[in-house]
């Protein structure tokens, strides 16, 4: 069974959706712009198979555009996983917290070299 189906959507819904984000990609809009596009039309549901399309969509755009970068991804990922299996949900948010934060930091750090 269909997806959309499976979660309770008609195929109209599904194919009005599906058009909303391929508009937003041809129109070239940021991920910011998208997902406050999509949660100020779509609600529950709908929001999560709107979410779910677009990540699928953008992450095979990806992976032909740029296979190193994927690659690099799908090995995070992986290692999320072992985390996840050896040590628990717990560590493994600790984890992911922690490199969002080393992100950001690093982001913050260049914007201080700009200036």
């Amino acid at each position: 069974m269909s997806l959309y189906r499976e979660i309770g959507l008609t195929a109209k819904n599904a194919a009005e959706i599906m058009a909303d984000i391929v508009e937003m990609i041809d129109k070239k809009m940021n991920d910011v712009e998208i997902v406050k596009a999509l949660s100020n039309k779509y609600k529950g549901l709908e929001l999560c198979f709107a979410a779910l399309t677009v990540g699928r969509l953008i992450g095979m755009s990806f992976t032909l555009q740029e296979p190193e970068r994927a690659k690099a991804i799908l090995s995070d990922f992986s290692r999320f996983i072992s985390i996840l299996k050896e040590f628990g949900r717990e560590r493994l948010v600790k984890v992911i917290e922690e490199e969002i934060l080393e992100e950001t930091f690093k982001e913050v750090e260049k914007l201080k070299d700009a200036y």
